[in-house]
């Protein structure tokens, strides 16, 4: 069968455990309906709310087979991001479903530091970042100047505190 979703196991060198195959097959049963590599306006195709309600009606499945990490990310982003695709109420409903099923939710998707405050509000276990705190365009290297400012936009109040406390 072709590979119709992208998805890693790691590590790479182990085979594919057995568990993984149901989840794996839910994202391929839908794969006409989600399936965002294309500017087409394919009527099938579902909007990225109802995307999430795919993924929340097979939470069970993920919960059975030991999934306990989901990543929303974007695939063809088009200079848009993660906030541009999803109702934020809509990401946080799927992660407080996922809390319920013990699933923790990271958030990717060409997110910068203005997107921290806003994504910070829906409890994610991750934000990953990786153009916001590369070099260069080819995303080949770090700077580290961006990697410090974006750390103090999630440590400035624990930092502020500490400077207020005196200590």
């Amino acid at each position: 069968m072709k590979k119709l979703i992208n998805w890693s196991f790691f590590p790479k060198t182990d085979p594919l455990p057995e568990v993984l195959n149901d989840p794996i097959k839910i994202f391929e049963k839908n794969h006409r309906k989600i399936d965002s590599t294309k500017n087409d306006t394919n009527k099938l195709r579902l909007s990225s709310d109802k995307v999430l309600k795919v993924v929340e009606e097979n939470l069970g499945i993920f919960y059975q087979n030991n999934i306990r990490f989901l990543i929303l990310d974007t695939y063809k982003k088009n200079n848009q991001n993660l906030t541009s695709f999803y109702n934020p109420s809509k990401i946080k409903d799927l992660i407080n479903k996922c809390s319920v099923k013990k699933i923790n939710v990271g958030l990717a998707g060409r997110l910068q530091p203005n997107h921290i405050t806003k994504l910070k509000l829906l409890n994610p276990y991750v934000i990953g970042f990786r153009s916001a705190i590369c070099s260069d365009q080819n995303r080949k290297f770090l700077s580290e100047k961006k990697l410090i400012f974006l750390s103090n936009q999630f440590f400035s109040n624990k930092s502020n505190a500490i400077e207020s406390a005196g200590a």
